[in-house]
C-alpha cells in the first residue's frame, strides 16, 4: 500500500476536536466511536450480567412464591408459569450467552433489547390473562423492567428508547383491550408512559455520563504517552504503542519501517545557544519528522534528549529509502543555522532504519535494537545521512543502503 500524502490528525488531535465538538448525540466521531463502544460494552458486562442473573432468579422463583403465598388460580398459573419458562427464560439465557462469549458480544446489546421486550411483554400477556382468571397482575411490574433495563443494561438510548416506545404502546392497547376506556386505565397508561420516559432519559444520561468519562480518560491517557516539549509520544508512550503496531504487523504480514533519529552535535548547538533556543530547535525538528508518519498505525517518538524513534506501518520496502532521504532533507531545508559546528552550518539528523516484516520468532526490541545500529553507523559515516537495513522475515538482515540510496 502505498503512503498518503494528505496527513489525518493526530489521536491527541481527534480528541480534542471531540471535545471541542461536544457529545450531545451520544456518538463520538467515525475515528472514535467504535474504540468506545468496545470499551464501553467491556466496562458494563459486569452489571448487564448481574441483571439477567437477577432476572433470572425472580422470574425462576415465581412458581414457587405462587404456590407458597399468592395460590393464583390453577389456569393461570400453568399459562402463566409456561410463558415464564418457554420465552423469558430462554430470552434472558440467550441475552447471558451473548454477554458472555466473546465471539457473540457484538449482538449482546440485540440479545438484551430483545430480552428486555420478551420480559415485558410477558407480564402485559400474565397481567390480560390474570384479568379472566380475577387475579391481578400488578402493571408496575412493566415499569420494573424497563428501570432495572435502563439504569443497569448499559444500553444505548438510540437502541433503548425505541424498544421503550413500543412496550409502552403495547402495555396501553392491552389495557384497553382488557380493561376498557375507564379512567383506572387512563391512570395505568399514564403511569407507564411517565416512568417509560423516565427510563428513556435515565438511560441517555448514564449514556452521556459514560460518553464524558471514557473522553476525559483517554485524553488523560493520550496527555500522560506526550512528551510535553515536542508534543510526540513519550518513552512510556512508545513502550505501550509499540508492542500493539508490531503485533498487527505480524498478524496482517505487512512491513515495518523502524527509525532511530538523532540531531548532529546537538550539545554543541546547546552549548552555543542555551537551552531555550535548543528546546525550541527540538520542536521544530520533531514538527518535521512527524509531517512523515502521521497514518493510523505510525508512531512518531521523542525518546529521550535529541534521539527520536519513528515507526511506520506497511511501507513498501522499494520506497523505504527514499522516504527516509526525504525525511533527512526536511530537517536540513528548515536552514536551522549551527554556528557550533560552523561558520556554514546547519541543523542535520542522522538516521538509522530496519524495514523488516515481523514474524512469530521475531522480537520487537530486535528491530529498535537493529535501527540504533544503523544510526551509529550512520554517524559513522559522517552524520546527516541515512543508513537504512532490509530484513527478510525470520532472516538476516538481507541489503544495507547508505546515503540515502533507493535499493536497486
Amino acid at each position: 500500500m502505498n503512503r498518503v500524502p494528505e496527513s489525518p490528525p493526530s489521536r491527541l488531535a481527534l480528541l480534542q476536536q471531540q471535545q471541542a465538538e461536544g457529545y450531545w448525540s451520544l456518538r463520538f466521531r467515525p475515528e472514535l466511536e467504535p474504540e468506545y463502544r468496545v470499551d464501553h460494552l467491556a466496562d458494563v458486562v459486569p452489571r448487564r450480567l448481574m441483571l439477567l442473573v437477577s432476572a433470572l432468579i425472580l422470574i425462576g422463583a415465581v412458581p414457587l412464591l405462587d404456590a407458597m403465598f399468592l395460590h393464583p388460580p390453577t389456569g393461570f398459573a400453568a399459562r402463566s408459569h409456561l410463558v415464564q419458562y418457554a420465552f423469558m427464560i430462554p430470552a434472558l439465557l440467550l441475552a447471558g450467552l451473548c454477554t458472555l462469549w466473546t465471539p457473540l458480544r457484538r449482538v449482546s446489546e440485540i440479545a438484551a433489547l430483545l430480552a428486555a421486550f420478551v420480559v415485558s411483554a410477558g407480564v402485559i400477556y400474565q397481567r390480560q390473562l390474570g384479568a379472566a382468571y380475577g387475579h391481578i397482575v400488578p402493571s408496575e411490574l412493566v415499569a420494573v423492567v424497563l428501570t432495572g433495563t435502563a439504569v443497569m443494561a448499559g444500553l444505548r438510548t438510540a437502541y433503548f428508547a425505541p424498544t421503550v416506545a413500543l412496550i409502552v404502546a403495547l402495555s396501553s392497547w392491552s389495557e384497553l383491550r382488557t380493561f376498557g376506556g375507564v379512567n383506572s386505565t387512563y391512570y395505568v397508561i399514564l403511569a407507564q408512559s411517565m416512568l417509560g420516559a423516565i427510563a428513556m432519559i435515565g438511560a441517555a444520561m448514564q449514556e452521556f455520563h459514560s460518553c464524558a468519562s471514557w473522553l476525559q480518560r483517554k485524553l488523560l491517557e493520550e496527555l500522560t504517552l506526550r512528551d510535553p516539549l515536542s508534543g510526540l509520544v513519550n518513552g512510556r508512550g512508545l513502550r505501550e504503542v509499540y508492542p500493539r503496531v508490531f503485533a498487527t504487523a505480524m498478524r496482517e504480514h505487512r512491513p515495518l519501517l523502524t527509525i532511530a533519529v538523532d540531531i548532529d552535535h546537538f550539545k554543541a548547538y546547546n552549548d552555543h545557544y542555551g537551552h531555550l533556543t535548543g528546546d525550541d530547535t527540538l520542536r521544530r525538528v520533531a514538527s518535521a519528522l512527524a509531517r512523515h508518519g502521521r497514518r493510523g498505525n505510525d508512531i512518531a517518538a521523542r525518546s529521550g534528549g535529541e534521539e527520536f524513534v519513528l515507526v511506520w506501518y506497511d511501507v513498501i520496502p522499494e520506497h523505504a529509502a527514499r522516504l527516509l532521504e526525504a525525511m533527512r532533507q526536511e530537517v536540513e531545508r528548515l536552514n536551522i543555522r549551527h554556528a557550533g559546528i560552523g561558520e556554514r552550518g546547519v541543523v542535520t539528523v542522522s538516521i538509522g532504519a530496519v524495514c523488516a516484516v515481523p514474524g512469530p520468532r521475531t522480537e520487537p526490541e530486535s528491530l529498535l535494537r537493529q535501527s540504533d545500529e544503523q544510526l551509529y553507523r550512520a554517524k559513522q559515516r559522517g552524520r546527516n545521512c541515512v543508513s537504512l537495513v532490509f530484513e527478510a522475515a525470520e532472516g538476516p538482515p538481507a541489503e544495507t543502503q547508505a546515503h540515502g540510496l533507493r535499493p536497486s
